[in-house]
């Protein structure tokens, strides 16, 4: 079984001016991407996939120092405004005996993603943590049906208010 963990940018600037690639946190993104690191403290992630957006790097970097991860983590411009195939792909070239990884990235991608592995919609506002459940050896999810489980969904304000995590039964 494999552990995937999907983690939509914290809440950015808007435009004002800069590339949509080059929009940065908000104090309130940079907030939520630490607490978002508490909360991988511990878990064993084994690779981190990042789009190379500035937004999605300043999350990325937040919550992975915060969580005290060492591991690596691959920044790539692929994963910038990608299609969920494109996601996968990613997920294929990482080592077999990974269990556990992370992606960074955005939406529509990310929701997008979820609901082909899950089989339902799900919504990921800035700085929201799927946690999914995939079965099998292999980060190549099988063709057809959506096998994979949402175990959790981490909501910023649902971590800045202390609770741990919405039922995914309730999710929307």
């Amino acid at each position: 079984m494999k552990t995937l963990l999907l983690l939509r940018h914290a809440k950015a600037a808007e435009g004002d001016g800069l590339a949509d690639h080059e929009r940065p946190l908000l104090s309130k993104g940079q907030k939520s991407a630490r607490r978002v690191g508490r909360l991988l403290r511990g878990l064993p992630l084994g690779d981190v996939l990042c789009s190379s957006a500035l937004r999605a790097v300043e999350t990325a970097e937040l919550a992975l120092d915060v969580a005290g991860y060492e591991g690596s983590v691959t920044f790539t411009s692929e994963l910038y405004l990608a299609e969920p195939a494109v996601v996968l792909a990613q997920l294929e070239r990482l080592e077999p005996e990974i269990t556990h990884a992370l992606v960074v990235a955005h939406n529509p991608t990310l929701e997008q993603l979820l609901e082909q592995l899950t089989g339902r919609p799900t919504t990921l506002e800035p700085g929201a943590l799927a946690l999914l459940a995939l079965p099998g050896p292999s980060w190549s999810p099988p063709s057809g049906s959506p096998t994979g489980t949402l175990i959790a969904v981490f909501r910023p304000d649902d971590l800045r208010k202390g609770r741990r995590c919405a039922d995914p039964e309730t999710i929307s």
